[in-house]
């Protein structure tokens, strides 16, 4: 154990001097160059492309912002900053700047340090996902909520797009209402969350009222309170991810207890429900519901997350939604961070209908394919008059259908590429002129045709990288560059008379 700690301080001690090194490099040597080179156009006020280099002054805030400093030394790398309209860098100051930022940031990667926890609220579709887990009900949240922004990372669920305004804020009340009212007015729904109905017999109530004549303080036999508790308890703890602390539990039974004292007049079991209802919204509008939060520890080292944190990652990531009772479970048992456990979880979320969730949300964004489902179409009607909304529908959902098979079945990526099936319908059938292929359902079938196996095969992707009247080698090209081989083409230098031009 003496020597895992010596090598641990060693380590750690090893680290902090290369950061300090780092800061002393920036300060004196990567800062001025950027001071006077960049920051004319990059400050505080307009700052060009949205990059203020004026908000960097130390290694730590490059650190945090790591993806943002590999696009802005790519830009150096490829001498595309500064402009032509600017000076060129000397060669000294362009290998400074170059090796200096690299340093900064291999080195970050050595330190190892686990960075800040971000706190994410719900994208629209995991809060409709975890309302649907929670109380059975559907509610179409993309279409209640102002939409939210791609961030910059093309997916819904970045977490520097998930902000909150307050139109969104009052739009999470009417949500709350609209949803518990649902539920209210469904007997059905209602049991399956409130399973019984709480009434005071006459004999208890004769009892409580002996007890106040000779008591000021006494325990009620039968109280609503701790009828109440029975179902606030698990559904808040449900939709918290994580058991309650004592004082959320006290506020939640103080809530009910306060509409339950209001509606006096109401009867039972009509004044319980009620007073559940209400407390039912608060549970859905509070910020430990409609944000994923993790307890931070203020260390400079990685630390494992809690269970019930690393159950929470699972769920949202797999299913979209809240962890199931089985992960919550085995969160309560602090069994998560066993590898077995968890690969047998994953094994098991994969498999569980749930995970069309992830596969849809994920695929549409990632290939661009979910624009033929929104209400514009991508292709020029009035040329194209074959290309109908049932259409437009069977490509996206030929591309959802494959991409899930390919995740839970096949498990073999290469077959996004290259393959002798697909799934088709018949009409997506007849538009490719594949035979023996009849019904609405997608379903797969083995091509003789493999050109038309794999994503680059399929009408959606083909329309998504296409112009409205006519198809794009440039675009295709560009797709497939960014989508499936990571490498974004340099943008296009303009040639000195078409700036003139310009």
């Amino acid at each position: 154990m003496s020597r895992i700690s010596l090598f641990t301080v060693l380590f750690f001690t090893i680290c902090h001097v290369l950061m300090g090194d780092d800061q002393e490099d920036f300060k004196l040597k990567i800062q001025p160059i950027l001071q006077e080179n960049c920051q004319e156009c990059h400050r505080t006020g307009d700052p060009k492309g949205g990059v203020n280099l004026e908000l960097f002054e130390s290694v730590d805030q490059i650190v945090q912002r790591g993806q943002l400093w590999l696009k802005i030394i790519h830009q150096i790398k490829t001498r595309q900053m500064p402009p032509d309209t600017k000076d060129p860098l000397t060669e000294d100051e362009y290998q400074t700047l170059v090796q200096g930022i690299d340093k900064i940031l291999l080195n970050s990667l050595k330190s190892n340090n686990p960075n800040r926890i971000v706190v994410r609220r719900l994208s629209h579709a995991e809060y409709q996902y975890s309302i649907e887990d929670l109380f059975s009900v559907s509610f179409d949240a993309k279409s209640h909520f102002p939409s939210d922004g791609s961030g910059g990372g093309g997916f819904d669920n970045q977490a520097r797009a998930l902000y909150m305004t307050p139109l969104k804020l009052e739009r999470y009340y009417e949500a709350a209402d609209a949803i518990v009212n649902q539920l209210y007015n469904d007997q059905i729904l209602w049991h399956k969350v409130v399973p019984f109905d709480y009434k005071v017999t006459w004999w208890q109530k004769i009892v409580n009222w002996c007890k106040s004549l000779v008591f000021d303080n006494y325990k009620a036999v039968n109280p609503p309170e701790r009828a109440a508790t029975k179902i606030i308890v698990p559904i808040a703890s449900k939709a918290y991810r994580r058991f309650l602390k004592k004082e959320e539990e006290s506020k939640l039974i103080q809530l009910f207890a306060a509409v339950y004292e209001k509606n006096q007049n109401k009867p039972n079991p009509e004044r319980f429900k009620e007073s559940i209802a209400q407390v039912l919204k608060a549970i859905i509008i509070s910020p430990n519901f409609l944000y994923r939060v993790e307890e931070e520890n203020d260390i400079a080292r990685p630390y494992l997350v809690s269970d019930f944190e690393m159950a929470s990652r699972l769920s949202y990531f797999l299913w979209s939604s809240i962890p199931d009772e089985e992960l919550l479970q085995l969160a309560y048992q602090e069994k998560l961070q066993d590898t077995l456990v968890l690969e047998q979880q994953v094994k098991r979320m994969l498999q569980d209908p749930k995970a069309k969730r992830f596969s849809d949300a994920f695929s549409g964004q990632w290939f661009g394919v979910n624009k033929l489902i929104e209400p514009k179409p991508l292709a020029d009607t009035d040329k194209y008059p074959e290309f109908t909304t049932t259409l437009r529908n069977s490509m996206y959902n030929e591309t959802m259908a494959y991409f899930y098979h390919v995740l839970t079945q096949s498990q073999n990526f290469m077959e996004l590429i290259n393959s002798n099936y697909t799934f088709l319908n018949e009409q997506l059938a007849e538009f490719y002129g594949v035979p023996l292929v009849s019904g609405d359902t997608m379903r797969k079938v083995v091509l003789e045709n493999r050109n038309r196996g794999g994503l680059l095969g399929m009408g959606s992707i083909l329309t998504a990288s296409s112009l409205p009247t006519r198809t794009s080698p440039v675009l295709r090209g560009k797709w497939i560059l960014e989508e499936i081989l990571g490498t974004p083409p340099p943008p296009q230098k303009m040639k000195p008379h078409m700036k003139m031009l310009a």
